[in-house]
């Protein structure tokens, strides 16, 4: 799966924890907000547990392996975030029709600070 998004905001916190944690300086922080958000997910079934394991890499630097299992319409990921980006998340993708996703990613960070993301994604044809 690879995605694009658009960053409308990025809070006070936001910003500090690109700086501390990625490193990022004022202008890349300008530049991550100017440019499009990219990501790529490649998934599979673990064929003996039956799980869905995840490998994310995205556009700010961050890796994450994930481990999950569908339950409807909805899928429940656990990520472990390493790299830059280090901590853990949990996300839940809801189909809400065949052509539309909605996910909600809540985040823990190492010093034990959260953050929280919500995203709706729209299959282009």
């Amino acid at each position: 799966m690879k995605g694009e998004a658009e960053i409308i905001e990025i809070t006070p916190e936001q910003k500090q924890y690109l700086k501390e944690t990625l490193h990022a300086t004022d202008d890349e922080i300008q530049r991550f907000q100017s440019s499009a958000f990219k990501s790529l997910e490649i998934h599979t079934i673990d064929p003996k547990t039956g799980e869905i394991i995840g490998y994310m890499f995205d556009s700010l630097r961050c890796i994450a392996i994930g481990r999950g299992k569908r339950e409807g319409n909805k899928e429940i990921m656990n990520w472990q975030w390493s790299g830059t980006g280090k901590g853990t998340s949990i996300r839940i993708t809801e189909k809400v029709s065949e052509d539309k996703l909605i996910a909600t990613e809540k985040y823990t960070l190492p010093d034990g600070s959260t953050m929280e993301d919500k995203g709706e994604m729209t299959r282009k044809k």
